[in-house]
């Protein structure tokens, strides 16, 4: 039931069967000292050492942290990583949200009561799912020392006939422009973005289908449509 300081403690008493201590803090008596664990009443850390008297006042100690003070230490570094968008009522029917110190405009046409200041809501999430897979396949181009001329991404989102209005199907095109031998290695960076990389096609395949497309040079290599 005791626990020794250092591993002199542990190397003496496994030799010779009691407390006594020839650790770095020097020697002790059996009698007068003893290696002692002790919880403190704040339960924030154990005190191991030899001891006589009043522990507070004895230099012969050291304060280590309990399981539960290692607990709430890893709580505190353990942080949960997450988006936060703050947005603002601009009047009528405008909204401006404010996503990592940039403002994003969104409003209605003038038909429904807006101003047309800037595009209604729901087809953020196609802006979001083109500029996430194409960030993608560009990053993942650069790390092969490869660079395409040019590329756009066209996403097309399919709306549901009924309320709630909601999209119902993706489909994304990869239009790209580059060297000839490039060509698959361009289509192997859409796949790797499609099938692992890409979070929000990632998401929203758990709700909907989304396809792809992928026209090189001007030429179709691969429609996913085909092979479904």
């Amino acid at each position: 039931m005791y626990r020794a300081a250092g591993k002199g403690c542990e190397r003496y008493e496994k030799e010779h069967g009691c407390g006594r201590c020839s650790d770095t803090y020097g020697r002790s008596n059996n009698n007068d000292h003893t290696i002692v664990q002790r919880w403190n009443n704040r339960n924030s850390g154990i005190f191991i050492g030899r001891y006589r008297g009043d522990i507070s006042h004895n230099r012969h100690y050291r304060l280590l942290p309990t399981l539960q003070a290692i607990r709430n230490i890893n709580k505190e570094k353990i942080t949960k990583m997450i988006h936060e968008v703050e947005t603002q009522w601009m009047g009528k029917m405008q909204f401006n949200a404010l996503v990592n110190g940039h403002t994003v405009v969104m409003d209605a046409p003038e038909r429904v009561g807006g101003e047309d200041n800037g595009p209604i809501p729901k087809p953020f999430v196609l802006s979001a799912l083109s500029g996430c897979t194409g960030m993608d396949v560009v990053a993942l181009l650069r790390k092969e020392g490869r660079q395409l001329k040019d590329l756009d991404i066209k996403v097309a989102g399919e709306i549901s006939k009924q309320p709630p209005i909601e999209y119902v199907g993706i489909h994304v095109v990869y239009d790209m422009k580059g060297a000839e031998e490039d060509a698959q290695a361009a289509l192997n960076a859409v796949t790797r973005s499609q099938s692992e990389v890409c979070g929000i096609s990632h998401m929203l395949k758990k709700i909907m289908p989304v396809t792809w497309q992928v026209i090189y040079n001007g030429s179709e290599v691969f429609d996913s449509r085909q092979r479904a």
